[in-house]
């Protein structure tokens, strides 16, 4: 079985320092919502998959997020439909959040990052609406103390979840930032090929100790 993070836009209101995806250090171009095309040439090879996740950035941000997201069980064909959110525009598109499986919330507070903002009124509106579909998930500063607890967020070593990103597919869910990560072009023949390239876990902050080694 195989799950996908599957971003679906590289914008975000948020500019975490830890990043696992660098997106506030992306350059002016690769900050894109994704078009229609794009989605549907990468679901013909992703199709039946075990989790999908739709993400970001921050997927709300999407200006189509709200007509995809009853759309995307249907492209895919998933066993299940996860949406990772941090709320930016939860509220008024609270709708489109029926068609999830599962809503993961990430919640921020004062000690996620300096300069962080508190989010957790918008995560209790969720909550209300959705009940226990709502996973909520305390964003931490990147200490070596949190780094280790990060195992249930950045499942290091999975060999079944992988991200999609930049029209690439990555073959670690938590080296995207970094200038040595590989990814491949989808082909039909990518469950075999992901499982070829080298992951760049010496210089990944999220990597666990004994990957490193």
């Amino acid at each position: 079985m195989i799950d996908i993070q599957y971003a679906l836009t590289t914008n975000c209101d948020m500019a975490c320092p830890a990043c696992s995806w660098g997106i506030p250090f992306l350059p002016e171009e690769k900050r894109v919502d994704y078009d229609l095309e794009y989605i549907l040439n990468s679901a013909k090879y992703l199709q039946g998959v075990n989790v999908l996740y739709i993400m970001g950035g921050e997927p709300t941000l999407h200006p189509m997020f709200e007509e995809w997201s009853s759309m995307f069980r249907y492209w895919f064909r998933p066993d299940r439909l996860y949406v990772w959110t941090n709320g930016a525009k939860a509220v008024e598109k609270i709708e489109a959040f029926k068609y999830y499986d599962k809503i993961i919330y990430s919640l921020y507070d004062s000690e996620s990052f300096f300069g962080s903002p508190d989010n957790s009124e918008v995560g209790n509106i969720l909550k209300d609406r959705y009940g226990d579909r709502v996973q909520i998930g305390r964003i931490q500063e990147m200490t070596e103390e949190n780094t280790k607890k990060l195992g249930s967020i950045y499942p290091c070593g999975r060999e079944d979840i992988y991200i999609y990103m930049h029209g690439l597919l990555y073959p670690c869910c938590g080296e995207t930032y970094l200038k040595e990560a590989k990814g491949i072009v989808l082909t039909d023949n990518w469950r075999e090929d992901i499982l070829h390239v080298e992951l760049p876990c010496e210089p990944c902050m999220f990597a666990e100790v004994e990957k490193k080694k």
